[in-house]
């Protein structure tokens, strides 16, 4: 392993895991996303401006160039989200060598980053372009920063960093990254880094400048508030663990799924690595380049772990990890050890990787298997349609495992099957469903005041009861 260029093998497993990705299909929001096809939505640049706390324009884009061709959706989003991850994992390697780690060191490094699962709630969502896309162009503004000189180097710097906070709002903390990392990590002249903190600081202005006159909405809404679930400790145990210990989690937290033989392995696999890790060589503890690395991780993460933190958001800061392994490696002197760990600790996020797409991939499918009831039990197109369902929507693990009711999404997955062209509008209602007299007369109503149809959905089930005479 010391003397293969890990690209070669990110190569070899690409087409596996690009084949994987493109297996999965959308649930819960990744229907009424800005990366889902925006079909019948007039385009106004107001679309683009910042609302509320979100400033994503290049989502609403990519919504608005896959309505032209919505047979595209979610393969193109795979597509880019894949290319994005593949074009991180090239820098990692690069910076690994920046870093003048060894090549076993930067091998372990690329190889971490690339089949991490805590990279899973990116590479296995259609919605997660911002995520990825976010992270690519802050490890290339952290790239120009750090080989690229004079005002060229600027500009591309700039261009870069913007990109990435216009991708996603967590971009912008590659601002505090990139010096840190040249000062602490590369080392850095201290001139050079009290200039990098200045132009840092220069374009975090400029950017909520920006932002601020374009505002629609508060700049935190209520609902984001609220969504906070759990307290700064809760989320930082999440992100550390996610991040370092390979365990199958669905087989700790999704209860149909669990099994603890599953999980146990698992972590027997990852946990050697992780000891040659914390062992670290006497070069890594030496100096600031560890502190510095360290620093960067957690800014890279902190936006999330300050405002809604969820296993999507372990990816800003993945990078840092793989360099930080790298570092606690390099000049190590048990090689082969060292690589024989590494080759367990990659068994059981392969293990991991896997359960978590078969479940993803079930998931998709659930909710095209109700789609596909639905414009089976149609005898003609639905323009308004009423859903009534149970209200089960409890028990599911991240997007990885949803109920079906949230695969289905309230109806929305029948876009899938019809192009687009049909529902245009979606309304639900809770129900007793073993009443069949209540039923009836929700669907009545719901007739008679214009909606076309009405749809039931009960466990994996959805069916057409009523629709309106023409």
């Amino acid at each position: 392993m010391k003397r293969c260029n890990p690209l070669y093998i990110v190569a070899i497993i690409s087409p596996f895991m690009l084949w994987g990705m493109c297996m999965v299909l959308p649930v819960f929001d990744d229907w009424y996303y800005h990366t889902a096809p925006k079909v019948g939505v007039p385009f106004s640049p107001e679309a683009l401006y910042p609302m509320n706390q979100y400033w994503r324009p290049f989502d609403v884009l990519f919504g608005y160039a896959l309505a032209l061709r919505p047979s595209l959706f979610p393969l193109a989003n795979h597509l880019c989200i894949f290319a994005a991850h593949a074009g991180s994992t090239v820098l990692v390697y690069r910076l690994a060598q920046r870093m003048r780690l060894s090549a076993l060191a930067c091998c372990i490094a690329t190889l971490f980053f690339f089949i991490s699962p805590a990279a899973l709630g990116t590479l296995l969502n259609t919605d997660s372009l911002n995520q990825a896309f976010s992270g690519f162009f802050g490890l290339v503004s952290l790239y120009v920063y750090t080989s690229v000189s004079g005002r060229k180097g600027i500009f591309l710097y700039v261009i870069a960093l913007l990109v990435a906070a216009l991708c996603k709002e967590n971009g912008l903390a590659w601002a505090a990254v990139t010096p840190i990392f040249g000062y602490a990590v590369l080392g850095g002249s201290r001139r050079r880094f009290v200039r990098g903190l200045i132009l840092c600081a220069a374009v975090c202005a400029a950017y909520f400048a920006v932002r601020l006159s374009l505002q629609q909405g508060s700049l935190l809404s209520d609902e984001f508030v609220n969504e906070r679930k759990g307290s700064y400790l809760k989320y930082i145990a999440t992100w550390l663990s996610y991040t370092w210990l390979p365990v199958d989690y669905i087989a700790v937290m999704f209860k149909p799924e669990r099994n603890w033989g599953l999980a146990a392995l698992t972590a027997a696999l990852g946990l050697p690595f992780l000891a040659m890790l914390s062992c670290g060589s006497r070069r890594a503890w030496q100096g600031k380049r560890l502190v510095g690395l360290l620093v960067c991780f957690f800014a890279a993460t902190s936006p999330h772990l300050v405002t809604v933190f969820g296993n999507m958001h372990c990816y800003s800061g993945l990078p840092m990890a793989a360099l930080i392994a790298g570092c606690l490696l390099d000049g190590n002197a048990r090689q082969r050890l060292l690589a024989y760990t590494f080759g367990a600790y990659a068994a059981a996020c392969m293990i991991t990787d896997l359960h978590h797409w078969q479940m993803a991939k079930q998931s998709g499918q659930t909710g095209e298997k109700m789609a596909k009831e639905i414009v089976a039990g149609s005898t003609r197109p639905a323009r308004r349609a009423m859903v009534i369902h149970d209200g089960a929507t409890e028990g599911g693990f991240s997007t990885f495992c949803t109920p079906p009711l949230l695969s289905f999404e309230y109806g929305l997955a029948v876009k899938g099957q019809t192009g687009f062209s049909w529902p245009e509008d979606i309304s639900d209602t809770i129900a007793n469903l073993s009443d069949a007299h209540a039923v009836s007369e929700i669907a009545d109503r719901a007739l008679a005041s214009g909606t076309d149809a009405v749809w039931m959905v009960s466990g994996d089930k959805a069916r057409v009861i009523a629709e309106r005479e023409q």
